[in-house]
């Protein structure tokens, strides 16, 4: 932290009391320490659930944080020896919101903490987080700094976390192409309903509000975000099965021998399943274990009709 110092002739001060009292001093410089920086962003990219870097601030000032409409986070004071020759131990933390009614247009975010505070943000965008030495309450961090100097040199050492994490809940099986699939996701730690942020990290496709809609086969993956917290759901979208047009065998076999069908036609969809049968009517007569796109039959004495399908 860049502290500020100013230095004040003691002449000054003793002609004061030279009128007053009517005494007389030698007069000589002093320097005095103040603890306030030059308010500034955190230097930090957040990441989800875990704690930023450490920055300075000095009682009596302020940082600006841009943080996420009702996501929870905290902010604390790590009381260790950073940014001066010493640390400030107790430090009145206070969170504020652009858009309050004060004369800053800031809002106060609840109460001041001691060396903590959790909280939902406001809005998504811009906060402060005041420190001061003076912990009466409010007053002491109006507007997010500009009072509760302790001229002492001393600096807080703070850093923050989010605190709402993120699951996707999302189906993760096949999909067929043309279809649609609804996207969910569950929200853990302490928050205020914030919006989920639904995205196509990779993969064809298009997200309307809370649902996707195929649109070509491919392996799609989907993103649910919330702050700096995201979870991914994998997936693979398949053309739709049709069911296959012809069956291929010889024509003449020898009489008690077998022989072998293949499924010809149709599209496969990567979840589909083939069955065969005997007679006419597909779904009557289904050969047990005949699954694939090929049947051998069993040693032939008589005509017999075969038909195969997908579903």
């Amino acid at each position: 932290m860049n502290c500020k110092f100013f230095t004040f002739s003691k002449n000054i001060f003793f002609l004061f009391l030279l009128i007053v009292l009517g005494a007389q001093y030698a007069s000589f410089g002093q320097t005095i320490g103040w603890t306030a920086s030059s308010n500034a962003t955190a230097p930090t990219t957040l990441n989800c659930n875990t704690w930023s870097t450490t920055w300075c601030a000095g009682s009596g000032t302020y940082t600006e944080l841009s943080l996420v409409e009702g996501v929870n986070y905290t902010v604390e004071n790590t009381g260790t020896v950073v940014c001066s020759s010493t640390a400030l131990a107790t430090a009145s933390i206070q969170a504020w919101w652009q858009g309050g009614t004060s004369a800053c247009n800031y809002g106060a975010i609840g109460t001041p903490g001691t060396n903590t505070i959790s909280f939902n943000a406001e809005i998504t965008g811009t906060h402060r987080i005041g420190v001061s030495s003076n912990t009466a309450g409010t007053a002491a961090n109006t507007c997010g700094g500009g009072t509760g100097h302790d001229f002492t040199g001393k600096s807080a050492v703070l850093r923050y976390r989010q605190n709402t994490t993120i699951s996707n809940t999302t189906s993760n099986t096949d999909l067929c192409d043309g279809t649609t699939r609804n996207l969910t996701a569950t929200l853990a730690g302490g928050h205020n309903n914030p919006d989920i942020i639904w995205t196509i990290e990779s993969g064809p496709g298009n997200i309307v509000g809370t649902t996707y809609e195929a649109a070509g086969p491919g392996v799609v993956t989907v993103r649910a975000k919330v702050g700096s917290c995201f979870d991914d759901v994998t997936f693979n979208v398949v053309l739709a099965a049709t069911s296959p047009n012809s069956i291929d065998g010889v024509n003449d076999i020898c009489y008690n021998t077998s022989t072998t069908l293949t499924a010809m036609g149709g599209v496969n969809s990567g979840t589909s399943t083939f069955q065969w049968g005997t007679g006419t009517v597909p779904g009557q007569n289904i050969i047990p274990g005949a699954n694939s796109d090929t049947y051998t039959t069993p040693p032939l004495t008589t005509t017999t009709t075969y038909w195969v399908r997908r579903y």
